[in-house]
């Protein structure tokens, strides 16, 4: 009888404590979309001081318009030769690695042009965001060109 009160209990505890994770990853995702939100909107109005608070040192983006990487000084500099007339970008899929990374994707649907040229569209994009001293940071932004079938 012991053993049927042990596995009980035992049961008990591990279905709180899974709880207790769910809880806590789900106000993480929630925190982490409202970084993402900031960030998109810190591009969008080219808010350089927000994008720096959002992003890592040693962040990287990587884009067709950018001929392969750059850094956020030299995405800034390029604000100027890119302009978008649509935007349309389907909801993020989030993913854990672990309690303090996260990796998320999602298709962008673009009409604009860099330097007179069209932009590439649609793109796949990963994004890899990094919680540092208690503030969700983007490390890595990837678009990958894409076609539909």
């Amino acid at each position: 009888m012991m053993w049927i009160v042990t596995i009980v209990l035992t049961a008990a505890l591990a279905l709180g404590a899974a709880s207790t994770t769910r809880a806590d990853e789900a106000s993480e995702l929630a925190t982490v979309r409202t970084a993402m939100q900031t960030l998109d909107t810190a591009f969008e109005k080219e808010d350089e001081a927000t994008i720096r608070s959002l992003v890592t040192p040693d962040h990287i983006a990587i884009a067709p318009v950018y001929g392969g990487s750059a850094t956020v000084d030299e995405q800034f500099a390029l604000f100027s030769d890119i302009s978008y007339s649509v935007y349309d970008a389907s909801e993020r899929a989030v993913m854990f690695l672990d309690p303090q990374t996260v990796i998320t994707n999602h298709q962008v649907s673009l009409k604009g042009t860099f330097r007179g040229n069209s932009l590439p569209s649609p793109v796949f994009v990963t994004e890899i965001w990094v919680k540092q001293d208690g503030k969700w940071l983007q490390r890595l932004y990837q678009e990958t060109p894409t076609s539909i079938p």
